[in-house]
């Protein structure tokens, strides 16, 4: 069973930190992945993390109803900044600007 079974594994049983911790370990892995950020915001939000479910919609390419205002949470969180949206992503996943992140 690979990270991402086992991930939906812990997610069907209801404990949702085990698989974000297990998703997020495989993003470290394998570099950017839009589907798995869009997983990782819906566990937040499973969770009760609104500006972390943005920080993860903001790099995935989701249509959620739920993303845009996840989304602007996060950038309010991070002031606007764009260096300091930057400097929250996890390291595997930054792009050098921002405007090479899906819409």
């Amino acid at each position: 069973m690979n990270a991402l079974d086992r991930a939906e594994q812990d997610e069907r049983a209801g404990d949702f930190g085990s698989a974000k911790r297990r998703l997020q370990s495989y993003l470290a892995t394998v570099g950017y992945s839009p589907e798995i950020c869009e997983r990782l915001a819906r566990l937040s939000l499973r969770m009760g993390d609104p500006a972390e479910a943005g920080r993860w919609y903001f790099l995935s390419e989701s249509s959620d109803p739920e993303a845009t205002v996840a989304v602007e949470r996060f950038k309010a969180e991070c002031g606007g900044n764009a260096r300091h949206i930057l400097s929250r992503l996890p390291a595997k996943t930054r792009l050098n600007a921002l405007d090479l992140y899906p819409a």
